[in-house]
């Protein structure tokens, strides 16, 4: 990942985000009010600081993009988001009251859905892995049979023509 400079991160009321980690994997750690020590991870900061047209950081889109099967990890991880020291105060209130809005009235609907396009996602990619597996297995069946093939023809001897050549260009022996 490249570095940059952490006095030009921006958020999206427009303040400064001082001390932000600039590498990745490197994890932010913040005290609560109640002193216990928590980790923000640093790739959910990123993304939520990384400018976008519209408000993007809905917990919907967090779930989408950081890929959650797991509405009580999704949740945890949302919530230590959005009540990060590292947001100005406006914003967190912001996204936490769209968060709340968000449980009420949508995450019944929404995580079945999330579950489903998911595991839709998952089974096209098991399907393309043994699509991809099996062109392998013909793809080396044939070659072993054109090799049966030319090696057959060369021993009869006789049989020296053009398709005995094209045979023997496929398949040289090792």
């Amino acid at each position: 990942m490249k570095d940059f400079d952490k006095s030009s991160v921006v958020s999206a009321s427009g303040s400064t985000m001082p001390n932000l980690p600039t590498t990745e994997g490197e994890e932010d750690c913040e005290q609560e009010s109640s002193g216990v020590s928590r980790l923000v991870d640093f790739k959910h900061i990123q993304w939520l600081l990384k400018p976008k047209l519209l408000e993007g950081v809905s917990f919907a889109s967090f779930v989408e993009h950081f890929g959650f099967v797991n509405l009580e990890d999704a949740k945890a991880a949302y919530e230590r988001l959005i009540n990060s020291s590292r947001l100005p105060m406006d914003r967190r209130r912001t996204l936490q009251a769209a968060y709340q809005l968000f449980l009420r009235n949508k995450l019944q609907s929404f995580w079945p859905d999330h579950l489903l396009k998911m595991e839709k996602q998952m089974t096209k990619t098991k399907f393309m892995i043994a699509v991809t597996k099996s062109a392998r297995v013909v793809q080396k069946a044939s070659v072993k049979e054109i090799a049966n093939i030319a090696k057959s023809l060369e021993d009869d001897g006789d049989h020296q023509d053009e398709s005995v050549c094209a045979l023997k260009s496929i398949h040289k022996p090792e």
